[in-house]
């Protein structure tokens, strides 16, 4: 899983950068809950930061960067459909990925029987 959400946080941290290089070029404005397109470009950098850093913490077998990741997916996720004026195929596929991570998280990043008995 951490593969997945290193994944997605390469995704966002590239799409950060393009929305901050592009944010001048688009010629109608579109309406953001707060903020503008760099606004989103610098939360997206920030998320993917994130999620960088619980992508390390899952390699190195950390069970509570589970739920960060969790977390930093779902907040992510809502982000980027908050950001959907600036180009909606692009948010809704990151939205996607997001998800899927989430549900990845959620679902197969449960302990070992090996695992659980060493804790007992």
């Amino acid at each position: 899983m951490a593969g997945s959400l290193a994944f997605a946080a390469c995704v966002n941290f590239w799409a950060g950068v393009y929305q901050i290089a592009h944010s001048a070029s688009f010629e109608a404005t579109p309406q953001y809950v707060f903020g503008n397109l760099r606004t989103w470009g610098f939360v997206t950098i920030a998320i993917a930061l994130g999620l960088f850093a619980v992508a390390a913490s899952l390699v190195a077998g950390s069970q509570r960067a589970r739920w960060w990741g969790a977390g930093l997916a779902l907040v992510n996720g809502f982000a980027q459909i908050s950001g959907l004026p600036g180009y909606p195929p692009w948010f809704l596929v990151i939205t996607a990925l997001d998800m899927i991570v989430l549900f990845g998280l959620a679902i197969y990043g449960r302990r070992s029987a090996v695992q659980e008995r060493e804790l007992a």
